[in-house]
């Protein structure tokens, strides 16, 4: 019999070779929202919705699941008084999901864990679904965000700190577990943000940066508002409003073993 680790590697090990693709194109929408103002919170604008984006697509999850998801995940990985109903809430909405995804296979990670699990294990893919949501989203949103902090000049062009935590690296990550495909989320997207901006720099200096506890770390800038040439996002009016991107990381199982 297959064990929970087994089944969600061998689904991650079908994230094809442009899942870093699809970040890159989610990052886009994410950072198009904000470019024209000239500033932005890179915690509350990009370091925490970018990774919860990323994965609504990799599991799967359509526009129906986003107010649930949009508020459960946060309290739980926040410092959020009552996680309790979050929890609840989380547990309801993956149940459907993986409901609908063992009727309806899709390009997604929820199908493809479906197909390699033992029959009658629903229950357990449930809850390594919910372990994978919440744990690549709080290792992605603390690595571009303490990356950011590491990486952006502050005021007078001096840095925040060192890069205790390693730079962005670009290429192939062969994904096998939750702590590949999180780096490989914050650092493509990181190296979008900074291809896009590179004139960006930190407002405030690094002693004016608050931590607070997040995500299970001890500490996680509260907050790192930063400044740009503003970038005017031309529309002719004609562009296509989607959910999210195209799903190119992975193809749909096949519907039998």
């Amino acid at each position: 019999m297959s064990s929970p680790d087994s089944f969600v590697s061998k689904a991650l090990g079908e994230l094809g070779p442009f899942t870093s693709l699809y970040v890159l194109d989610v990052a886009d929408g994410v950072i198009d929202d904000f470019v024209p103002a000239g500033r932005e919170d890179l915690v509350l604008g990009f370091a925490r919705p970018l990774p919860l984006l990323v994965m609504h697509g990799m599991l799967g999850m359509d526009e129906r699941y986003a107010p649930g998801i949009g508020q459960a995940v946060p309290a739980l990985l926040g410092e959020s008084r009552g996680p309790e109903r979050a929890e609840k809430n989380l547990v309801r909405l993956v149940r459907r999901l993986v409901v609908e995804k063992q009727a309806t296979p899709g390009p997604d990670l929820v199908s493809w864990m479906l197909h390699y699990a033992p029959s009658g294990q629903h229950s357990e893919v449930e809850r390594q679904v919910r372990l994978l949501l919440l744990q690549v989203i709080a290792e992605a949103t603390r690595r571009i965000g303490w990356v950011l902090h590491d990486r952006l000049p502050g005021p007078r062009g001096t840095h925040t700190a060192t890069d205790r935590r390693g730079l962005p690296v670009t290429g192939n990550v062969l994904v096998r577990d939750g702590q590949a495909l999180a780096r490989l989320i914050a650092d493509s997207a990181v190296e979008r943000l900074l291809f896009r901006l590179p004139g960006m720099r930190l407002s405030i200096p690094a002693t004016g940066i608050r931590l607070a506890p997040w995500g299970g770390a001890d500490c996680f800038p509260e907050s790192l508002p930063a400044a740009f040439p503003p970038v005017r996002i031309h529309c002719t009016g004609d562009e296509e409003i989607r959910w999210l991107p195209e799903p190119v990381f992975t193809t749909a199982p096949p519907r039998s073993r």
